[in-house]
């Protein structure tokens, strides 16, 4: 927002409400995203755990369905 909009009671106010939103809203912000990034973090892992446990049996029962009993090995 540009000073010039701001109605001239409120010109005297701006520094003080800059300095709030700089004290209060900012370390607040700067918080959610380290939050966001542990969550995505932790729930890529749980994805990569997930796909180890649940994906690959299921792989190696399909590439032996499709293959035969010598691709049975495979994986």
């Amino acid at each position: 927002m540009e000073r010039e909009s701001i109605p001239k009671g409120f010109k005297s106010l701006l520094p003080e409400i800059e300095k709030e939103i700089e004290v209060k809203i900012k370390p607040d912000i700067e918080d959610a995203e380290s939050h966001v990034r542990r969550l995505l973090l932790l729930l890529g892992i749980l994805a990569f755990l997930l796909s180890i446990f649940f994906v690959k049996p299921k792989l190696k029962r399909l590439v032996h369905w499709i293959g035969g009993e010598n691709t049975a090995s495979v994986g």
